[in-house]
């Protein structure tokens, strides 16, 4: 009996490190983003067979002598490193080097190699001491960062929990799983429904899809077949839905404010093999 009891225990699982990069202002958020990654890990890790794996300065480096803290830090932690969170509110942190602060430079050497990040901004009020030249270099850093890149805003630690767990669910649903075929392992990209009718529409609309914010909204699908949304949790799924042909690499972004997305080789032959399941 126990031989059959020890059978069945425990799950295959792929495990992603996630690095949190914030300023020490922020300490909060950091202790709720462990809080999501555990609640992530409850509710999704054995249907999705993905283990989320906090890491960061604080709890996965050791004293090393040779090199300037920010280069030991990367070289420890930042570089294994699958996902990164950033967090930041009146302060950008302090100075590295080559960067505004420690963690500008994660972020930016994080997405260097075509990871995945995602970056949130406090809107709570600022208290009436606050350094007036970090915050500005917050808000430099909040204008580069939306030049290439989507971000986060929220108004309170509430609403930062909730929104970190929604998108976090969906940038994790659309990582493509490991699939063994033949003598080895191939990728096999993982995508929901949404996303699925999205590249379907594209590749039969002319290969491209649109993404467009608009007053009141936000307008997506190809170009024939347009459609709109004018709430949060729908915009949230939609552009969850992008991402995630995005990061499967069957569409690319043809457009630099990321308005119009091209349906790549790998997206047609996916379309061919599966638009008619």
């Amino acid at each position: 009996m126990s031989q059959t009891v020890a059978a069945n225990l425990g799950f295959s699982a792929t495990v992603y490190r996630i690095f949190i990069a914030s300023p020490s202002d922020v300490m909060e958020e950091r202790r709720i983003v462990r809080e999501v990654i555990d609640r992530w890990n409850s509710l999704h890790s054995q249907k999705e067979q993905k283990i989320l794996l906090p890491i960061g300065w604080d709890t996965h480096s050791y004293p090393q002598s040779g090199n300037p803290p920010q280069d030991v830090i990367n070289q420890q932690v930042l570089r294994n490193a699958d996902i990164l969170i950033g967090v930041f509110w009146q302060r950008v942190g302090t100075p590295t080097d080559e960067y505004p602060s420690g963690s500008v430079e994660e972020y930016e050497r994080h997405i260097k190699v075509n990871k995945p990040a995602m970056i949130y901004f406090s809107k709570e009020p600022l208290p009436q001491d606050h350094d007036t030249k970090q915050f500005q270099s917050v808000k430099d850093f909040k204008d580069s960062v939306h030049d290439k890149s989507l971000y986060g805003e929220y108004e309170n630690k509430q609403e930062f929990g909730d929104k970190l767990f929604d998108h976090l669910t969906l940038l994790v649903s659309g990582i493509p799983a490991m699939s063994v075929s033949g003598g080895g392992a191939k990728e096999e990209p993982q995508i929901g429904d949404m996303a699925r009718q999205l590249l379907i529409a594209a590749v039969e609309d002319g290969g491209s899809l649109i993404l467009l914010p608009h007053f009141g909204g936000l307008a997506f699908g190809s170009f024939k077949r347009r459609k709109d949304v004018n709430n949060n949790r729908g915009e949230a799924e939609v552009k969850g839905s992008y991402k995630q042909l995005e990061n499967a690499g069957l569409i690319e972004a043809a457009s630099p404010k990321r308005e119009v997305f091209n349906v790549t080789d790998k997206g047609y032959e996916w379309a061919d093999k599966n638009k008619q399941s």
